[in-house]
């Protein structure tokens, strides 16, 4: 489905990329009517997580070509708006507009060389002119009729704006056991609509899922520039060798003690297995729990397990402005594509859970105030195959090549 929107001066890009080894600039956007006609506004939230899904997609992407992809954090959002021609209204005149996201750069860097040095292109003027300057074409087609205005979307969405930073690099902590997954994995990557309520995992397994959801200087957590805000607060059902009950693991060590001093009630804190910072806070059945805070879903109790992805958010917001906001959804959302991928390798599946009780959350870990906050659940377990759901060739090549299948079978 790749088109070209806009023909412009190639020197302009010879001139940006000289002397780097640029690959491309990969713009995200959002269309929030996309998620607003079902989810009114939530679909906000929701947005920023399916970015970071693709920011992880992306990064892996690359390095399965040999390549590296990182977020620019330097670009204005409204560079990036005019980067993809998104400021161009007469290009939108009944279409739902998009919002400029984030922008990656790929470049032909050696998987082994860490985020702390990798290189970031320069904000440049020249080049952002010359694409206004090129020949554009195409106009957006308008997905429906009879919208309803979401006027704290477009609220939320100014006040998060982001104009640029320039980023401190950062150290991740080396992993050496970083692995890629297989293409057919990433393909074959799906959301579970239900789950069986009676199959259990290892707590091996459960213990390697976790450890891939730890920042490293790998895919995709190299992508990112800023240290990890999201912590992972576990409801534990079904992992043989591991009592049910309430879990944490803080993924970042520097917010430990922050965290301990934000929770209100008395816990055991007692480490699980050396090799993780996992620690047991309550031992006991939490299906129940898990379900009524994930808006009554049985799905957040029918699995091995499902949790809360707990941020960072006061600190976070202070030092680095409203804007980080969005940011913090995106880690949300890289966590949750690791997840997904992890179940598939796992020969199980997960799913993201957008809908649950934020307050309620709070309550069960005694949280006041915005210190720390409930941004995205996730459940993973086996899944019940809804026999309703069919799949068919999505692109007209497929389609061809399905209708020759059945012509040469019919004919044998």
């Amino acid at each position: 489905m790749l088109e070209q929107r806009c023909a412009f001066d190639i020197d302009a890009w010879t001139r940006f990329t000289q002397g780097t080894d640029i690959v491309a600039l990969v713009a995200l956007t959002s269309i929030h009517w996309r998620e607003s006609w079902k989810y009114g506004e939530r679909a906000f939230r929701y947005c920023q997580h399916d970015l970071g899904h693709a920011i992880a997609a992306i990064r892996i992407a690359a390095a399965l070509a040999g390549c590296r992809a990182a977020l620019v954090p330097e670009w204005p959002q409204r560079d990036i708006a005019a980067l993809t021609g998104l400021d161009r209204d007469e290009d939108y005149v009944d279409a739902e507009r998009e919002e400029p996201g984030c922008l990656m750069v790929v470049s032909r860097k050696s998987l082994a060389v860490g985020r702390e040095s990798s290189h970031q292109p320069p904000i440049t003027s020249h080049l952002v002119a010359a694409v206004r300057g090129g020949t554009w074409s195409g106009r957006a087609n308008q997905l429906s009729e009879n919208h309803v205005t979401w006027s704290f979307i477009d609220e939320i969405a100014r006040a998060t704006e982001d104009p640029g930073r320039a980023a401190s690099p950062i150290h991740l902590p080396t992993d050496p056991t970083t692995h890629l997954p297989n293409s057919s994995l990433l393909l074959q990557r799906r959301s579970a609509v239900a789950l069986d309520g009676r199959s259990s995992m290892s707590a091996a397994g459960f213990f390697a899922i976790l450890a891939a959801t730890l920042p490293s200087s790998g895919p995709p957590w190299d992508a990112l520039w800023w240290d990890a805000r999201i912590h992972l607060l576990l409801f534990v059902h079904r992992v043989d060798g591991l009592e049910p009950g309430l879990y944490l693991l803080p993924r970042n060590p520097a917010a430990v003690d922050r965290l301990k001093a934000a929770i209100g009630r008395a816990f055991d804190w007692t480490p699980v297995v050396a090799a993780l910072p996992l620690v047991g806070l309550v031992q006991g059945d939490c299906r129940a729990l898990a379900q009524r805070l994930s808006c009554n879903q049985e799905i957040a109790a029918d699995g091995f397990f499902s949790l809360g992805m707990i941020a960072d958010f006061d600190a976070s917001l202070a030092e680095f402005g409203p804007s980080f906001y969005r940011h913090l959804f995106w880690e949300s959302g890289v966590v949750g594509q690791v997840l997904y991928l992890e179940a598939e390798a796992a020969g199980a599946r997960g799913t993201g859970i957008g809908c649950f009780f934020d307050d309620p959350v709070h309550d069960v870990l005694g949280l006041i105030g915005h210190a720390f906050q409930s941004l995205y659940h996730f459940t993973m377990g086996m899944p019940i195959d809804d026999t309703r759901l069919t799949t068919e060739p999505g692109y007209a090549w497929e389609v061809k090549t399905e209708n020759w299948k059945v012509t040469t079978e019919d004919r044998s």
